[in-house]
């Protein structure tokens, strides 16, 4: 089977414009059924990204996945994907990489077929590309590659015909290559984050979610620490 589709979202800052953005994701790819329990997915993916309304990043790549399914209940997943990121402004075209992932990822599906627990862990690598010029003397990024590794889990529960509530939690270990000749230390993140909400479903069609989510990147550059939490209020409506 072929599948394929597109995301638009936005965000509009109170009093900051410069800081509003637009996100516009898109992909396109292939199921081959293996049988019963096996299939194969494979697709590219493409991303535009522009704040404060001009075009600030670009990224095109491709995935695939093979899922096994042991029994209606339990599925293994094995994925992987390569995407490129391109800065569209030349002054920031030093943080230009190519990023490479692959993991696997469990999920046990509730016997009522609503509710649901997965985990999931995988490892990346993200390699500076930038060559060497008069505006770039060493090449790539000012902390080089990174590699790094990360867990997820998470679930959804089923409390009724109407009502569900869902969970997750993660954790990435992520560690640069290069000393940073600004502040004299080579870059090491450890970040985290949780997320609890809801989903109302009003009809066959619409849906409100409530959501809490909190994050924090621990890092020994102070610049790069940060700590974020959020609230949303999601209405959806499903065409079909």
């Amino acid at each position: 089977s072929l599948y394929a589709g597109a995301e638009l979202r936005g965000r509009t800052q109170a009093h900051h414009g410069n800081f509003n953005n637009l996100t516009l994701d898109g992909r396109a790819g292939m199921i081959f059924s293996l049988g019963r329990q096996d299939s194969l997915r494979a697709g590219v993916l493409v991303n535009s990204y522009t704040l404060g309304g001009e075009r600030y990043r670009k990224s095109a790549g491709v995935n695939g996945e093979w899922t096994h399914a042991f029994s209606p209940a339990n599925q293994l997943s094995i994925f992987g994907q390569r995407v490129n990121y391109r800065y569209v402004d030349s002054a920031l075209q030093s943080q230009d990489i190519n990023q490479g992932i692959a993991g696997a990822s469990w999920a046990y599906t509730f016997p009522d077929g609503k509710s649901l627990l997965f985990a999931s862990a995988f490892y990346g690598k993200e390699k500076d590309v930038d060559p060497v010029s008069a505006s770039n003397l060493t090449g790539g990024r000012a902390d080089g590659e990174k590699q790094f590794t990360g867990v997820r889990a998470g679930g959804q529960i089923s409390l009724g015909d109407r009502f569900d509530v869902f969970a997750s939690g993660g954790a990435v270990d992520g560690k640069y290559g290069k000393l940073n000749s600004s502040f004299q230390v080579t870059r090491h993140d450890r970040q985290v984050d949780v997320a609890l909400g809801g989903n109302w479903h009003l009809d066959d069609r619409w849906t409100l979610r409530p959501q809490v989510s909190w994050a924090r990147n621990y890092c020994n550059i102070l610049i790069y620490r940060y700590e974020r939490l959020e609230a949303l209020l999601a209405l959806r409506r499903e065409f079909r």
